[in-house]
């Protein structure tokens, strides 16, 4: 049987000819992968004592380490998925109880997501209505600090009126004393005394 593809490739620095029944991206990926190999090899720090032959047995070498891994993960999978498979088999309940619990976390989760939601939008309003009672607290600030500037005006009047009556009394009492005054038979004034307003 005659092979179907080929296709020039770069492994461990030679360039050669690949020829197999896999696809010619399949053969590609397969040489990158093994001169990406040989490449970490030749950038390590002791590349300098390597020679080309001694480079691809290590190139080789980490291939098959890196197979080895790559297959011990696989039995691992498939020692689970046996596993697995006999609890079912001895249990049939326990992996769909597994999958009920699942769901049912599922359940929870989203009802938490949208209780998270509200208290989210509940947080939002209440820093809004914080913000207003702050201008609103701030607008009572100005219109107490314009009453007090109001009362302290109507004050100063207040008091600027009581002192010009008490100004008004004192001339009229002056002038009720000077009406009031009478002289004796020498000629002497004769000072009666007159009732003076009190003050308010």
């Amino acid at each position: 049987m005659g092979y179907k593809n080929s296709v020039s490739v770069r492994v461990c620095g030679k360039t050669m000819t690949l020829t197999g029944n896999e696809s010619v991206e399949y053969m590609t990926k397969v040489a990158d992968y093994i001169e990406q190999k040989a490449e970490e090899i030749r950038n390590s720090d002791n590349s300098r004592a390597l020679n080309a032959n001694l480079i691809s047995v290590l190139t080789s070498l980490n291939i098959a380490d890196d197979y080895f891994k790559m297959k011990e993960k696989k039995e691992a999978l498939e020692q689970q998925m046996e596993q697995l498979k006999q609890m079912e088999e001895a249990d049939p309940g326990s992996i769909e109880e597994m999958e009920q619990k699942n769901r049912a976390l599922c359940v929870e989760e989203q009802q938490l997501m949208a209780k998270q939601k509200e208290l989210e939008e509940e947080i939002f309003r209440q820093k809004e209505q914080i913000a207003a009672l702050e201008e609103e607290k701030k607008s009572l600030q100005e219109a107490g600090q314009k009453k007090d500037e109001t009362i302290r005006l109507l004050e100063e009047d207040l008091k600027k009126q009581i002192a010009k009556i008490n100004h008004i009394k004192s001339v009229e009492y002056k002038r009720q004393q000077a009406r009031a005054t009478k002289y004796n038979q020498d000629g002497s004034p004769q000072i009666q005394e007159v009732q003076r307003a009190p003050e308010k």
